[in-house]
C-alpha cells in the first residue's frame, strides 16, 4: 500500500510540474532516490506560524502544538514536516501531540510544503520541569509538648529542576506568608492539635507541600488512689491501687515514693510494697502526661499495727454459782492503733456479738457454762478470747426425814435418820440445829437426841452445796406428859341456807331383778321433791354402777328415749322429770362381768379428773350447789368389806371374784368418801341409799344381799338409807327429801381440830343434849344426822380427848 501511495504522489507531482512548466514555473529535479526536490518557483511562496506551544518553562510532560501554514497563490499546504527534538516527521499535523516528555530542553520545528514550494522552518524551544522542589523541616517542637512556644526551620531545594521560586507558610488556618528566610517562631500557642504548613513552587509552577503536626498541652494530669491499706492496717503485704486521667496527651507513666524515700521514681499500678514494718507509712503517687506535665502527687497514710491486743476477764463467777444471772467485767488493752471493739460469745466459741464491759446474762438453765471475750484493734488484729468455765446450779440440796420420832411422844429422846439429795455442784458441807442451837451432826445421815425436855421442839437439818445453795428440812415435835390432852370444839349452826342448789345422783345397779323397784323409786320422785325447799334449784343425773369393762362406767347415763344427762327443775317440769327419770331407771344396759353391783367403783371414777371434768361440761356437779349421792342397789357393793361373821355370798358364775381382784384393789368406802369430800370442799354432802339394810328383812336369801359398802359409806357421811324392803318407796324417798333439805340448811359434819383422838372420849351436845354421832378417821371428822343437828343457830359442842401417850423404853 505504502508503495502504491508514493508512486501516485509521484504521478501527481509529475503532472504538476509538467503543468507548471508549461506555466513557466521552476522545474522538478529528481535526487538518486527517486525523491522529488522542489525548487521554489521565484513567484510562489510558503510561510508556516506556530500558533500554539508549551510554555517555556513548563511542568507538564505532554506537549501539544497548533500551526498553521500559507502559500502565496491562495493553493493549499500540501503537507508539514514536524522535527521534534532532532527526529523529523514528515507527515505531521496541526495538533501535534508530544507525551511523556522527558526532563530538560526540548525543540520543536515545522516546515509547510505545497506543491512547488515549502517554507522555512519554524521553530520553538522549551524546557519541561514537572518534578515539585523538596521541602525539608530542619527544626521543629516535639510531637507531643507543653510548651506554648515553637520554632520551625527548614530548607527547600530543588535540584536539576527550574529553581524554587517561592516559599510560603502557615499556622493552621491562618492564611500563607512568605517565608523566605526558611524560619518561622510562635507563641502564645493554646492547647491542642497543631498544625503548620510549608508550601514551596518552583519556577515551573511545581508545589511541595509539607505539613507538621504537633500537641500542645499545658494541662496537669490527675491521678487519684482506689485501693490503700486500711488505716490502722495490721496487713503485712499491702497493694495500692491508682488510677491516673489526662484528657489531652494521655497518662504516660506513674511516680511513687514511699516511706523515706527522698524522690520519686516510676512505678506501676498496683503497686506492691511487701512484708511492712510496724511503723506510720507514707505513700505518694504522681501522674505524669506524655506532654511532660506532672499531676499533683495523691497521697495515702497509715500506721501498721502487727501487734494483737491483749483482753482479761476482771470479775466473773465462781466456778460454782446457785444465780442464773450475772456479769463479766474485762479489760482489753492495745498500745499500737487501740481497741476498737470487744465481743463476747456465751457458751459455744464461734458466736460472737460486739458486747462492752459489764457482760450480763440471765436466765440461764442449771449445768455447765463458758464465756468468751475477745479484743479486735483497730487495725483488725484479734487476741486469743479469755475464757471462763463455771458451773450453774439453782437446786438446793433436798434434805429429806426417813425416820422420826412420833408427834407427839413421851420420849425424851430422839432419833432421826435423813438423806440429802445433791445431783447439781455437790455437797458441801452439812448443819443441824436443835430450836435454836447449832450442833454438829457427825455423821451424814442420822442424829440421835438426848435429854428433851417436855415442849415443843423442832430440829433443822441444812445442807449447802458448793453453789452456795441451802436446803433444809425441818421437823417439829412435842414432848408431852404422859398424862392424855383433851379438848373442847365448839360450832354454830348457820341461821341461814347454805345454798339454794342441790344436784342428786342416783348410783344405780343395772341388774334386771330390780325393774319393778326402779320403776316405783321414779314415780316416787314428787314425795322425793315435796320435801325441798319451794325455791330450791335441783337437778339429778344417773351413773350406772358398772365396773372396769363398760362403757359407762364413770358417765352421766341417759337412755336412748330422748332424756338428758342431766334433769332440772329450771328447765323441765315435774312431770318430765319423773318420765325421763323412768327412761334412765328402766331398761338399764347390764354389765356381763359384774351384774352391776360396782356402784363405789362407778361413783370414784366419775370423781377422777377427766370424768368430772365431763360431768360438769354436762351440766352436773355445779361448783355452788349441794351433792347428794342416792345408791339403788338389792345386793352389796362388789368391793365392800364385810362385817366380822358375815360370811359373802358368791355369785353363781363365780364372776365377783374376777371383779374384785380386778377394779377393787386400793378401793374402800372410806377412800371413795375421801374423794367426794375433796371434791365438793366445803358444800354440803349427803349420801343416802334404797338398799337392804336388815338381814332378817331380804326377801330371798341367796339372791339378795344387805347393802354392804353403800351402808358403811352411808354411815361415814352421818346419813341414813332406806330400806329396800319396804314397798313404800314414796315415804322413803320423802324421807331422804327431808334429810337433803336439812343438809342445805344446817352442818352435820364437824372437823376436828386436834388429831391422834380417842373415839371412845368424843361426845357430841347439840343445845346441850348428848346426841348420836360417827366419826371418820380418815378425814378426822365427826358426823351428826341430820335430824339431830338442831336448828338455826344450834350450838354443837365436841367434847374429845387425844389418845393417852404409849410408854416407851428410851433405850429403845
Amino acid at each position: 500500500m505504502k508503495r502504491r501511495y508514493k508512486l501516485a504522489t509521484l504521478l501527481l507531482a509529475l503532472t504538476n510540474v509538467m503543468l507548471l512548466e508549461g506555466q513557466g514555473c521552476s522545474k522538478m529535479e529528481f535526487s538518486a532516490d527517486n525523491k522529488a526536490i522542489l525548487q521554489n518557483s521565484p513567484n510562489i511562496s510558503v510561510s508556516v506560524k506556530i500558533l500554539s506551544a508549551p510554555k517555556a518553562l513548563d511542568n507538564q510532560t505532554e506537549a501539544v502544538f497548533d500551526f498553521i501554514g500559507e502559500v502565496s497563490d491562495g493553493s493549499a499546504v500540501s503537507k508539514y514536516i514536524c522535527i521534534f527534538d532532532g527526529k523529523s516527521n514528515d507527515d505531521c499535523k496541526p495538533g501535534e501531540v508530544y507525551k511523556s516528555l522527558a526532563q530538560g530542553d526540548h525543540h520543536f520545528e515545522v516546515v509547510a510544503e505545497s506543491v512547488v514550494a515549502k517554507s522555512d522552518s519554524a521553530r520553538y524551544d522549551w524546557k519541561v520541569d514537572s518534578i515539585a522542589p523538596k521541602v525539608t523541616i530542619l527544626t521543629s517542637p516535639k510531637s507531643v509538648t507543653n510548651l506554648t512556644s515553637g520554632s520551625f526551620t527548614f530548607a527547600a531545594n530543588d535540584a536539576n529542576g527550574s529553581g524554587v521560586d517561592v516559599i510560603l507558610c502557615k499556622l493552621e488556618s491562618q492564611p500563607f506568608l512568605p517565608c523566605s528566610d526558611l524560619k518561622r517562631d510562635f507563641t502564645g500557642i493554646a492547647d491542642g492539635k497543631k498544625a503548620f504548613m510549608i508550601q514551596a513552587t518552583d519556577k515551573a509552577g511545581n508545589k511541595a507541600d509539607v505539613n507538621y503536626e504537633w500537641l500542645v498541652d499545658t494541662v496537669a494530669p490527675t491521678v487519684a488512689i482506689s485501693e490503700m491499706p486500711s488505716n490502722p492496717s495490721n496487713a503485712k503485704d499491702v497493694k495500692l491501687v491508682f488510677s491516673g486521667k489526662d484528657d489531652s496527651s494521655g497518662v504516660a507513666k506513674y511516680l511513687c515514693k514511699f516511706d523515706a524515700a527522698t524522690s520519686f521514681s516510676d512505678c506501676s499500678t498496683p503497686q506492691m510494697y511487701n512484708s511492712v514494718s510496724q511503723s506510720q507509712h507514707d505513700f505518694e503517687v504522681k501522674a505524669v502526661d506524655f506532654a511532660g506535665n506532672s499531676s499533683a502527687p495523691a497521697k495515702a497514710n497509715w500506721m501498721s499495727d502487727l501487734t494483737v491486743p491483749t483482753v482479761k476477764i476482771t470479775k466473773a463467777p465462781s466456778s460454782y454459782d446457785k444465780s442464773p444471772s450475772g456479769a463479766f467485767e474485762f479489760v482489753a488493752t492495745d498500745n499500737e492503733s487501740g481497741v476498737l471493739k470487744i465481743q463476747c460469745s456465751l457458751n459455744t466459741p464461734n458466736n460472737y456479738k460486739d458486747c462492752s464491759s459489764p457482760y450480763t446474762f440471765a436466765n440461764l438453765s442449771d449445768g455447765p457454762h463458758s464465756f468468751y471475750v475477745k479484743a479486735i484493734d483497730k487495725a483488725g488484729n484479734e487476741s486469743s478470747p479469755a475464757i471462763h468455765q463455771w458451773t450453774i446450779d439453782t437446786i438446793s440440796p433436798v434434805v429429806a426425814f426417813v425416820s422420826t420420832p412420833k408427834n407427839p411422844t413421851t420420849e425424851k429422846s430422839a432419833s432421826f435418820t435423813y438423806t440429802i439429795d445433791e445431783t447439781g455442784s455437790g455437797l458441801d458441807k452439812f448443819s443441824c440445829k436443835l430450836d435454836s442451837a447449832d450442833f454438829d451432826c457427825l455423821v451424814q445421815g442420822s442424829v440421835l437426841i438426848l435429854n428433851l425436855s417436855l415442849g415443843d421442839h423442832i430440829l433443822t437439818v441444812s445442807a449447802s452445796d458448793k453453789a452456795g445453795n441451802i436446803g433444809s428440812a425441818s421437823y417439829s415435835w412435842k414432848v408431852e406428859d404422859p398424862a392424855p390432852k383433851c379438848y373442847q370444839d365448839i360450832y354454830n349452826q348457820p341461821d341461814f341456807e347454805i345454798t339454794k342448789k342441790i344436784d342428786i345422783l342416783f348410783v344405780t345397779d343395772t341388774s334386771s331383778s330390780l325393774d319393778e323397784e326402779k320403776t316405783a323409786i321414779a314415780a316416787g320422785i314428787d314425795s322425793f321433791v315435796a320435801q325441798l325447799p319451794v325455791d330450791v334449784d335441783f337437778q339429778i343425773a344417773v351413773t350406772l354402777a358398772h365396773g372396769s369393762k363398760s362403757a359407762h362406767t364413770g358417765k352421766l347415763y341417759k337412755s336412748t328415749k330422748g332424756d338428758g344427762f342431766v334433769l332440772g327443775n329450771k328447765t323441765l317440769s315435774l312431770a318430765t322429770i319423773r318420765q325421763q327419770l323412768s327412761y334412765k331407771l328402766s331398761g338399764q344396759p347390764g354389765d356381763d362381768t359384774d351384774g352391776g353391783e360396782m356402784g363405789m367403783y362407778s361413783l370414784s371414777q366419775l370423781l377422777k379428773d377427766s370424768n368430772y371434768s365431763l360431768a360438769q361440761s354436762q351440766g352436773f356437779f355445779r361448783p355452788d350447789a349441794a351433792t347428794a349421792i342416792v345408791f339403788i342397789a338389792d345386793e352389796n357393793d362388789i368391793c365392800a368389806i364385810y362385817p366380822v361373821g358375815v360370811t359373802p355370798v358368791v355369785d353363781t358364775n363365780n364372776s365377783e371374784p374376777v371383779v374384785k381382784a380386778r377394779d377393787c384393789p386400793g378401793l374402800s368406802h372410806g377412800t371413795v368418801y375421801t374423794q367426794l369430800k375433796n371434791r365438793r370442799a366445803n358444800l354440803p354432802v349427803l349420801v343416802s341409799g334404797i338398799v337392804y339394810t336388815n338381814p332378817a328383812t331380804v326377801p330371798r336369801s341367796g339372791e339378795n344381799e344387805v347393802g354392804y359398802g353403800y351402808i358403811d359409806l352411808i354411815k361415814l357421811s352421818g346419813d341414813s338409807a332406806v330400806d329396800l324392803a319396804s314397798s313404800d318407796y314414796a315415804k322413803g324417798l320423802s324421807t331422804i327429801g327431808g334429810l337433803v333439805n336439812k343438809k342445805l340448811n344446817l352442818l352435820t359434819s364437824f372437823k376436828l381440830k386436834y388429831d391422834n383422838i380417842d373415839p371412845a372420849s368424843i361426845v357430841v351436845k347439840v343445845d346441850g343434849k348428848v346426841v348420836k354421832h360417827t366419826y371418820v378417821m380418815l378425814t378426822n371428822e365427826v358426823q351428826i344426822g341430820s335430824n339431830d343437828a338442831g336448828t338455826a343457830k344450834s350450838v354443837v359442842v365436841l367434847d374429845y380427848c387425844q389418845k393417852a401417850p404409849i410408854m416407851v423404853s428410851s433405850a429403845n
